[in-house]
């Protein structure tokens, strides 16, 4: 009996991308396209209400930020597969992902091929995280001067918050 379909949710407010990602996943005979999302807020009811397998989150979102939506998919959701996916790579949304819980992270420069084999990995109960990813959190991160060591766990919540763009 052939396996069902991998169910994923594309959560990312750039169309452009969030079509051309939908339209390769369809063409994929493990995956399903179960839905998509153009932030976090209707990203979190979109998932509350389809269960997908994996999640395919964008970091930067309008409304909810990615990682925001990511930790309460975790939350209501343990079993949820949640790829993180990003134009940013500085250290600290590097910093930001690695604290997250999530499950894998992919450059939106990656070609599609790479990131469809991203997908199948963390669908299969793998992770994956880039090369630049992995470089970024090994050499800076790893620097005594690293944000996460200078700052109390208050004035990183407070970082967060802000680049989040919370109080606006």
């Amino acid at each position: 009996m052939a396996q069902a379909p991998t169910r994923i949710v594309i959560v990312d407010d750039h169309a452009l991308l969030a079509e051309s990602l939908g339209a390769w996943i369809i063409r994929q005979p493990d995956f399903a396209l179960a839905g998509r999302a153009e932030d976090g807020e209707a990203g979190w009811d979109l998932c509350l209400a389809l269960k997908p397998d994996l999640a395919l989150v964008d970091i930067d979102l309008p409304k909810l930020d990615g990682l925001e939506l990511v930790k309460r998919l975790l939350v209501k959701m343990p079993a949820i597969r949640l790829l993180t996916m990003s134009g940013r790579m500085d250290p600290y949304t590097i910093w930001r992902v690695a604290q997250s819980g999530v499950h894998g992270y992919i450059e939106k420069t990656s070609r599609p091929e790479v990131l469809m084999k991203t997908i199948r990995t963390v669908a299969n109960g793998g992770v994956s995280f880039s090369p630049v990813f992995e470089k970024v959190k090994q050499e800076w991160l790893s620097q005594p001067e690293a944000f996460q060591k200078i700052l109390s766990d208050r004035e990183q919540e407070v970082l967060r918050r802000v680049v989040a763009g919370w109080g606006r």
